[in-house]
C-alpha cells in the first residue's frame, strides 16, 4: 500500500468512527429521554380545588380519581370519595349531620341523601365529554364535573376536591368554572395523552419514515442496476402489510383516520405500494429479457 494511499484511508476510518459514535451517542440520549419521560410522568399528581376561599374545617373533602377513559366514544369514569370534616365530621368517621349530596353525571343529576351518622359512601360515576380523536395523539378531551352538597334545610356545604389522574397514558388538570360557589364546585377537567404516550407514538412514526426512506433508496438502486430480485419484492410485500401493524401498535389508537394517518402511514403505505409496482414491473421486464435472450 503506497503512503498516499494511507493517508486517504485513515481519515475515511476516523470519518465512520466518529460518525458511528456520534449515532451511538444520539441513541444513547435519545434512549435516556425517553425512559426518564416515562419514569417521571405525573400519575400521582394532585390538583386542589375549593368551593370557597376561607380556611375553615367544617367542610366535604371529595378525592376525584380518574379511572379510565374511552376516548372513542367520550365516556370516562371516576371515583368521588368523600369525607366529612369539622363539625360535619363525628369522631368515628361518620356523618355529624344529614346531607344531600349531588353529583353530575351520565343520565342526569344524582342526588343522594346521607342520614346523621352514615359514613359517606365510596362512588364511582361515569362522565361524558367532548373531544375528537382523530388529532391522535394530540386530541384533547374536555370533561364537565358538577358536585354540590348541602344539608337537608338547603344550605351549601364549603367543598375541596383534589383531583387525581390515575392512568399513566393520560394527563389530566381541571379548572373552576365561573359559577362555581359554595356548596357547588363545577369544573372542566382537560385530558389530554401523556408524555410517554405521544413519545412512543412519535417515534414509531419516525421508525416507519425511516423504514420508507431506505425501501425508497433500495428500490431505486435495484432498478437502475437491473437487479430486481425476488426477496426484493417478498419484502416490499411483508413491509406493505407490516405498516397497519405498526400503526395499530400505538398505544390507545383510534380508529383509522387520525391525525397521524393522514401525516404518515398512508403516505408510507402509499409509498411502498408503488415502490413495489415499480419494482415489479422492472422484474417482468427483466424476466422477459433474460427469455428472449438467454445468453446475456
Amino acid at each position: 500500500m503506497t503512503e498516499g494511499t494511507t493517508s486517504t484511508t485513515q481519515p475515511k476510518r476516523r470519518t465512520r468512527i466518529g460518525l458511528a459514535l456520534g449515532i451511538l451517542i444520539a441513541f444513547t440520549a435519545a434512549y435516556l429521554v425517553i425512559l426518564f419521560t416515562f419514569l417521571g410522568a405525573d400519575v400521582g399528581r394532585s390538583q386542589i380545588i375549593t368551593s370557597d376561599s376561607s380556611t375553615t374545617a367544617d367542610r366535604v373533602s371529595v378525592k376525584v380519581t380518574l379511572l379510565t377513559i374511552n376516548a372513542d366514544d367520550n365516556a370516562y369514569k371516576v371515583r368521588v370519595d368523600a369525607r366529612p370534616e369539622g363539625r360535619y365530621r363525628n369522631p368515628d368517621g361518620s356523618l355529624a349531620t344529614a346531607l344531600r349530596f349531588t353529583l353530575d353525571e351520565i343520565g342526569g343529576d344524582h342526588t343522594t341523601e346521607l342520614a346523621e351518622g352514615q359514613w359517606m359512601p365510596l362512588r364511582e360515576a361515569t362522565l361524558t365529554a367532548e373531544g375528537d380523536t382523530s388529532l391522535y395523539p394530540f386530541d384533547v378531551h374536555h370533561i364537565p364535573l358538577e358536585i354540590a352538597i348541602a344539608d337537608l334545610q338547603g344550605d351549601p356545604v364549603p367543598i375541596t376536591v383534589d383531583l387525581r389522574a390515575g392512568l399513566h397514558d393520560w394527563k389530566a388538570t381541571a379548572t373552576p368554572l365561573p359559577d362555581t360557589h359554595i356548596g357547588d364546585v363545577r369544573l372542566e377537567m382537560t385530558a389530554s395523552r401523556s408524555a410517554p404516550i405521544i413519545t412512543f407514538a412519535l417515534g414509531l412514526m419516525l421508525v416507519l419514515v425511516l423504514l420508507v426512506v431506505v425501501t425508497v433508496g433500495m428500490v431505486t438502486r435495484a432498478v437502475t442496476t437491473h437487479k430486481i430480485g425476488f426477496p426484493t419484492l417478498a419484502s416490499l410485500a411483508a413491509l406493505l402489510f407490516a405498516i397497519p401493524g405498526i400503526r395499530n401498535s400505538m398505544p390507545d389508537t383510534p380508529p383509522v383516520g387520525t391525525l397521524s394517518d393522514f401525516i404518515v402511514f398512508f403516505w408510507a403505505l402509499l409509498t411502498v405500494a408503488v415502490c413495489m409496482s415499480l419494482a415489479s414491473l422492472a422484474w417482468l421486464r427483466q424476466a422477459r429479457r433474460e427469455t428472449e435472450d438467454p445468453a446475456s
